[in-house]
């Protein structure tokens, strides 16, 4: 960028900033029809946005004219602070200050919880611009307005990012909502502006400073990604808890829908043969049925609906329970004919068939439930993907900056040295900001390098340094105990990368134990010959404790002594285990994708 461009540049940002408000106030005076009709979403910028913008720009300006009344600065900037702290009061504070629609009503979101309000997002980053506005003014901090300048393009962008891919960050930081993307445009064009502003460009946070924030915001977006992990985990149980309820109800439905069936079938069939062993079956399948409804009462206490539904089946199982008992006692009394005349009567299919139709309705219901708690989870998933990868691309951003920054800085610092001093100095930062540990040999297999990582997972210092390559990196095969090869040892034996193979432990100097996982490369000079080999390794004992129970669990799922099995949105069949194949006399890919009630 050239000098003029530059020094231009500042007083530009300002005026498009003012250009911008002025368009979108004039499409809320004016309501002008082909604005609307060829960029409907200009009017999601709100009114006091627009004026915000438009006091920003304007305060920006006067700041670059030489002799402009720099107490008309300070008062502008002051109220566009002012702007942005009474909007995020009124979010705080749950209050309606009266401001939002004081000049033009929003006829456009008069349905909203807040219409006419700036979002959040808007008035925290309008609040910002305010203060870098105002601090800027009196031409003595710089530094604190480079970092709430960096604030608000950093609050602006991920916002927009929220607008652009309809992500909700409201679930884990409620000021964090969307933002349209004029407004994200405006934001950045004015944070640019006050960022290239002669007071500031002359006075640029030093290495030292941009590597403190840059690690400080690192952290930051770490603990932010670490808080949303946690909170999708909570979301991630909740939903587990409501499908394992829902599949609960539907086992004891058809539980209690079974049993009818066997007081039904065991009342017949003591009338028809005067067998008293029907009568214990009677007995048992009545008692465990009326367990099942208490369960299943239980179960639901919190569904209206189907509480009703739950008690319409309870009275009908009562019925035909006082049905079944009377045709019983009947029998019983030596009035055989009689009891088969009720039998006959279809009452008791009648209170069958009322009882089956309430079951299913039931049911149905259940899977109503289950299906969109399903697609909530597979949503909440979804959206917590999204944002976690946001927040990694955040940090490798910073990361690959912090990087040049270092990069640069070194050359700058180390230009008079040696060429190869400064290259060794170099690999030495670089290997030692490595979160993994990083060991370096000679063609001996000597030591000549290990990172702060590559010493503590030994647990060995810089004494190591020279010794041979077996003396801190002993490994052995964790199931046989059998010494493996050494991938330094490999690697200058075939001239290839080399890996290590799986369940490999390390035995440290204070002979603990932990999985690694590892990679040996060549070191190859200019000449093609290998002059060394750089081992880089890591701690993977949490990983396999992880995979491990991963394992035991889907084995205990598969063989618990409880039939299991999984359906889709549409009954169909997706999984079932050992128990359930043996219960239904039938293997999984027979009935995969098929209707669970044929």
């Amino acid at each position: 960028m050239s000098p003029n461009v530059k020094n231009r540049y500042p007083l530009i940002a300002g005026i498009v900033v003012i250009l911008i408000g002025l368009l979108v106030l004039a499409a809320w005076l004016a309501d002008f029809n082909f604005l609307m009709r060829y960029f409907p979403p200009i009017l999601t910028m709100k009114v006091n946005t627009a004026i915000a913008f438009l006091v920003a720009g304007l305060s920006l300006v006067l700041l670059l004219i030489r002799r402009s009344p720099i107490l008309l600065v300070q008062v502008l900037s002051a109220t566009l602070c002012i702007i942005g702290l009474v909007n995020v009061l009124q979010y705080i504070l749950g209050i309606d200050m009266g401001i939002d629609q004081l000049l033009i009503a929003d006829r456009f979101s008069a349905d909203s919880d807040f219409p006419g309000r700036m979002t959040p997002a808007s008035s925290f980053c309008i609040c910002l611009a305010g203060l870098s506005l105002f601090f800027l003014s009196f031409k003595r901090y710089e530094q604190l307005v480079q970092i709430m300048v960096f604030l608000m393009v950093a609050t602006a962008a991920l916002s927009f990012i929220s607008y652009e891919f309809n992500i909700s960050y409201r679930r884990y930081f409620p000021f964090l909502t969307t933002m349209a993307p004029h407004t994200f445009v405006a934001f950045i064009i004015l944070g640019s502006g006050i960022f290239t502003a002669p007071a500031i460009r002359n006075k640029l946070l030093g290495f030292e400073w941009k590597l403190i924030s840059g690690m400080l915001v690192i952290l930051l977006v770490m603990l932010s990604s670490f808080y949303i992990f946690n909170k999708t985990n909570e979301d991630f149980v909740k939903s587990a808890g409501l499908v394992d309820h829902t599949r609960e109800v539907m086992i004891e439905t058809e539980r209690i829908i079974s049993h009818a069936k066997d007081v039904e079938s065991s009342s017949r069939g003591y009338v028809i043969t005067g067998d008293t062993s029907y009568l214990s079956r009677f007995v048992a399948a009545s008692d465990s049925m009326r367990n099942n409804v208490a369960n299943l009462k239980l179960l639901s206490s919190d569904y209206k609906l189907q509480q009703e539904r739950i008690v319409r089946m309870s009275a009908f199982l009562d019925s035909q329970q006082s049905f079944h008992t009377n045709v019983r006692l009947l029998r019983a009394s030596n009035n055989k004919q009689r009891a088969e005349l009720e039998i006959s009567s279809r009452r008791g299919e009648i209170l069958m068939d009322s009882i089956r139709k309430l079951n299913m309705a039931i049911i149905i219901e259940e899977n109503r439930l289950l299906a969109l708690r399903k697609s909530a989870h597979q949503r909440d998933i979804q959206e917590s993907v999204q944002v976690n990868l946001i927040f990694q691309g955040l940090v490798m951003a910073i990361l690959v900056f912090i990087y040049l920054l270092i990069y640069r800085n070194q050359r700058a610092r180390n230009r008079a040295e040696r060429e190869l001093k400064e290259s060794e100095e170099w690999f030495a930062t670089t290997l030692s900001s490595i979160g993994d540990g990083v060991l370096v040999t000679d063609i001996d297999c000597r030591i000549i390098f290990m990172n702060p990582v590559a010493r503590n997972l030994c647990k060995c210092g810089q004494d190591a340094y020279g010794k041979t390559v077996e003396s801190v990196f002993n490994i052995v095969n964790e199931k046989t105990r059998k010494v493996v090869e050494n991938p330094i040892r490999k690697v200058l034996r075939t001239g290839q990368i080399a890996e290590l193979e799986n369940q490999t432990v390390l035995i440290r100097k204070d002979k603990t134990e932990i999985a690694v996982d590892d990679s040996a490369a060549p070191i190859i000079d200019d000449t093609g010959n290998i002059t060394g080999v750089v081992l880089v390794f890591r701690d993977v004992t949490d990983q396999k404790r992880v995979e491990a129970a991963t394992k035991y669990n889907s084995l205990l799922l598969e063989h618990i002594s409880d039939a299991v099995i999984s359906l889709d949105a549409n009954n169909q069949v997706v999984s079932m285990n050992k128990e359930a194949e043996r219960l239904f006399n039938c293997r999984l890919e027979l009935v995969k994708g098929k209707n669970i009630g044929t």
